[in-house]
């Protein structure tokens, strides 16, 4: 599955192959049983680039995703590259990840 974004070319598992000059970027990362995926957006900004992404989840032994905003993005924040917009997203997914496997106390 290819998917256009930001001028170039990016395969499901975001491997860049278009013309993109950083080939090692990566919009996923697998994480305690989940992969996390982010999804990345170029917003209009007056004289900058402006960038946001979404978080999708998938657990491993499911084919079921479930998309959610990124708190940094939520309230019309941006950053200035794909590559922080993906930061973002992952460092997010993996505090929900870490909020659901932590233990209760009763």
């Amino acid at each position: 599955m290819k998917v256009a974004l930001l001028g170039g070319l990016f395969n499901f598992c975001g491997a860049a192959i278009g013309n993109l000059r950083d080939k090692d970027m990566k919009n996923n990362l697998i994480y305690k049983g989940y992969r996390l995926s982010a999804i990345v957006r170029r917003q209009s900004a007056a004289n900058a680039s402006a960038f946001t992404a979404t978080l999708m989840m998938v657990p491993h032994d499911s084919s079921i995703a479930s998309s959610c905003g990124v708190p940094a993005f939520l309230k019309g924040g941006t950053v200035a590259t794909p590559a922080l917009a993906v930061d973002a997203a992952i460092l997010h997914g993996r505090q929900l990840v870490d909020q659901m496997n932590r233990p209760t106390v009763r």
